[in-house]
């Protein structure tokens, strides 16, 4: 979790973006990673790029993917999936 908002400042500060941005930026919320890291995997096999959140919480995604120019983030919870287009 540090280290993520370390890298997060790090990011902000450098005000870059990927090369060519994710398609989706996949965030689980605590208790659902391996539900998570299965959506990504789902969304790989219809070939999208996809990157699986390391941070803490939804902010620090959403602020991740802002950064890097990726227009889709993926929230699994409980609920299931929910997608966020930004």
């Amino acid at each position: 979790e540090a280290a993520a908002r370390v890298q997060l400042k790090l990011l902000e500060q450098q005000d870059t973006t990927l090369t060519t941005p994710a398609d989706v930026l996949v965030y689980a919320e605590k208790g659902h990673e391996v539900k998570g890291l299965m959506h990504c995997n789902e969304l790989i096999n219809h070939g999208f790029t996809v990157y699986n959140s390391v941070f803490a919480n939804e902010d620090e995604a959403v602020k991740y993917a802002l950064v890097h120019g990726i227009k889709r983030i993926d929230i699994v919870s409980a609920a299931g999936v929910a997608e966020r287009t930004l």
